[in-house]
């Protein structure tokens, strides 16, 4: 799917060393589908989702990006928590695809948090995918596959 207008998708991605093999893999898959990535790299637990977080937060000025974050922890908890201390981030662990649909079409997710300890790479490279080009209230499995009425 598009990204929301035409802005194009770029992805903010950043790590602790919990999380790091797994972030490593999920930015060399969404490359590899020509999804644009800033790879900060590995740093302190703290200043890996805070980067992400304020970057993501002062995105609203981009025009041109649509921009979203990746961070992987060892639980993806902790640093959904700190990340969503930032003005309109919304950061979501996400343990499955399912979950990533959900949280972007349900919650508008601009932030995957993931968990290096639980889930294995292979099964991590299907979950950015319910986040990367989503848009939000688009169908998803929580309501059938139907796009969710404006109400909502």
């Amino acid at each position: 799917m598009a990204a929301e207008g035409n802005r194009r998708t770029k992805i903010i991605a950043a790590a602790d060393d919990f999380g790091s093999p797994l972030k490593d893999a999920l930015v060399a898959h969404l490359r590899s589908l020509q999804i644009q990535v800033e790879d900060l790299g590995t740093s302190s637990y703290y200043s890996a989702e805070a980067e992400v977080g304020r970057r993501v937060s002062q995105s609203s000025i981009d025009h041109d990006h649509d921009v979203r974050g990746l961070v992987a922890c060892g639980t993806g908890a902790g640093v959904s928590i700190f990340a969503n201390k930032f003005p309109a981030v919304y950061a979501a662990t996400c343990l499955s695809p399912s979950d990533a649909v959900n949280a972007r079409s349900i919650n508008n997710s601009n932030v995957l948090t993931v968990s290096g300890k639980s889930t294995s790479s292979d099964a991590a490279v299907e979950i950015p995918g319910g986040v990367g080009r989503r848009l939000f209230k688009a169908g998803c499995p929580a309501n059938d596959g139907k796009a969710w009425p404006e109400e909502i």
